[in-house]
């Protein structure tokens, strides 16, 4: 929805963007929001323990964040951020509705002029399914070395 009001929307309000700017536009405000939202659970589930045992150290708000809790929300966040990022790969393929020519609309391309959407749209979806594949590796290998440094 975001896209097409974006792409299709903002014109009226004298803006036009082309469509990968409006799509690039749309996908960034998209995840940023749950971005921002992952960050913030993360940080908020570091126990106040550890603000408390930081303050007493006598480290200032910004000190104490870099140093005692960052590292810890972080470790906390990663998991959902890395989810965030593999489904952001796939809501790329939703930038075909305002004619972005990605994946998604060159299968649909071939398979209009070869009547073999079928074939089509099952190779995208295991090149989809390659990429999703090699980022959840990357995550896990990340997730594990952030949770062997704290334990």
């Amino acid at each position: 929805m975001q896209i097409l009001l974006i792409y299709f929307g903002l014109p009226r309000y004298g803006l036009t963007l082309d469509p990968v700017p409006a799509a690039l536009l749309a996908l960034t405000l998209f995840s940023a929001a749950y971005l921002s939202e992952n960050f913030r659970s993360g940080i908020n589930a570091v126990d106040k323990g550890q603000w408390e045992a930081a303050m007493s150290l006598g480290m200032g708000y910004w000190k104490a964040m870099s140093r005692v809790i960052l590292p810890q929300g972080l470790r906390i966040a990663i998991p959902p951020v890395g989810s965030r990022m593999i489904a952001l790969i796939k809501d790329t393929s939703l930038a075909s509705t305002i004619t972005v020519v990605e994946l998604t609309r060159v299968a649909d391309q071939v398979g209009a002029s070869t009547f073999r959407y079928m074939e089509m749209f099952l190779m995208v979806g295991l090149i989809y399914w390659g990429i999703n594949q090699i980022l959840t590796i990357v995550q896990t290998v990340l997730e594990n070395r952030i949770s062997r440094r704290f334990v």
